[in-house]
Formats: structure tokens, sequence, C-alpha cells
């Protein structure tokens, strides 16, 4: 049990210095008015699995949506979770969220939560993102 706890306070005090180390970046809010954001929120120490979803989110975005990127209808960030982010969307851990904006606001998201079960799966997660988002784009029209 002390064993346990020691390990917990180490976890603890890395995600802390992680946090203060980590570069905010320059902006934070969206510019897009209307179309769909995929947000890849990262959240806590960043492990091997963690940093593979992103880059995996962020390929197949770019490989099947580049006239949608291009024109704006889409967009995609990978950023810390702030406390307002873990607060509004219930986050407790690294989670890729998809926004609906509509005129400057956002009218609703979806947490793609089956990234974890397909974490092991490069093929199966790359459909599930690309299918997710497809499904938002169709119902942003």
């Amino acid at each position: 049990m002390v064993a346990l706890l020691i390990l917990l306070a180490i976890v603890k005090v890395i995600n802390h210095q992680g946090a203060e180390n980590r570069e905010e970046p320059a902006a934070t809010t969206v510019t897009m008015k209307s179309g769909v954001e995929a947000v890849y929120y990262e959240y806590g120490a960043r492990c091997p699995t963690c940093i593979r979803m992103e880059t995996w989110t962020k390929e197949a975005i770019e490989k099947n949506f580049p006239i949608q990127l291009k024109e704006g209808k889409l967009a995609f960030r990978a950023i810390p979770a702030d406390k307002d982010a873990v607060g509004k969307y219930e986050l407790t851990t690294k989670s890729l969220l998809l926004k609906d904006w509509k005129d400057g606001k956002e009218t609703r998201w979806v947490d793609l939560d089956r990234i974890w079960d397909l974490s092991g799966n490069e093929q199966e997660f790359k459909e599930y993102v690309v299918q997710s988002i497809r499904k938002a784009l169709d119902d942003a029209h």
C-alpha cells in the first residue's frame, strides 16, 4: 500500500512538472465560424499510446479531408486540457472530441471514446476517426 501511494505521488509530481514546463498554444480559441473541429485533448503525462493516437488522428484527417481542411470546414488541434475543458467535456484522460460550430458558436460535441479500445490497431482506429468525422461533417450541413 505504501509503495502504491509513493508511486501515485511520483506520477502527480511528474504530471505537475510537465504542465508547468509545457508552453501553451498561442491561440486556444477557434476562429472557425461553421464546420467541425476535431480536438485531441492532452491530459496529464504523455505515454507512447497517447502520442500514437494523436499522430494517427492527425494522419487520418490530413489524408482523408484535405479539401475540408483547406476550405475551413474542418480543423484539427491537439491541445492540453485546461480546467474549463475538463469540466465542460467531463474529461478524465486523453480524449478526441468532435465539435460542431455554427455562426461562431459551438452547437454540439461528441467524444470519440472508442479511441482507447482501438489504440492497438492503426487501421481500425483511423477508420473510426474518419467515419466519425464524415458523419459530423454530414450532420453539420
